[in-house]
């Protein structure tokens, strides 16, 4: 009996041993799926001035903060301010939320946008009220496909889409164009 009890012993115990072994192999933990889709790093209340060729201030971004993501380059912006300076004009654009690309020139403002332009003496001589627009800092083209408010001291337009090029002086409106001059109504399609 003593050697049949001695030899379930001996058998359990390997019986033990194989199943620690294998048990041993496996991972405690399962590695978690990593999301690669997540910011590298951060920034709250920053400000970044570009200059020109001549030394003089080209533009300001400024943000209450900012997500940078390194696997996509994109730059996530809330509470966007953007002050483009143009020879006797200051363009400020702002808005709740923008984003834009490592490398890429255009910047896209999202919800609640305002672009105002600004004479020397800071009186504000156009707004365009919009919910989207998309800026290229390069050719200074500011663009939307969205419905736009347009005022001036002394007019108001609405449009659904328009652009806006800083350097040449442009200004184009897409389609349903109405708007209120000089106390004047008139209406395209």
């Amino acid at each position: 009996m003593g050697k049949i009890l001695s030899l379930m012993l001996v058998l359990l115990l390997a019986i033990l041993s194989w199943w620690f072994q294998d048990d041993w192999k496996k991972p405690l933990l399962k590695p978690a799926q990593q999301n690669q889709h997540f910011p590298d790093y951060f920034l709250d209340d920053f400000s970044t001035t570009k200059m020109n060729n001549n030394g003089q201030i080209s533009h300001i971004l400024r943000a209450k903060h900012m997500l940078h993501y390194n696997d996509d380059g994109r730059i996530e912006m809330q509470q966007v301010n953007l002050i483009v300076q143009q020879k006797n004009m200051t363009w400020i654009i702002s808005a709740q939320r923008a984003e834009s690309r490592d490398g890429e020139p255009n910047i896209y403002f999202y919800d609640q946008v305002l672009l105002q332009r600004k004479n020397e003496q800071q009186i504000v001589e156009l707004s365009i009220r919009s919910d989207y627009l998309e800026f290229n800092m390069q050719n200074r083209i500011a663009k939307t496909n969205k419905a736009a408010n347009i005022t001036t001291h002394d007019s108001q337009l609405n449009s659904t889409g328009m652009m806006i090029d800083y350097k040449q002086g442009i200004l184009k409106l897409n389609s349903q164009v109405k708007g209120r001059y000089a106390h004047h109504y008139f209406s395209t399609h």
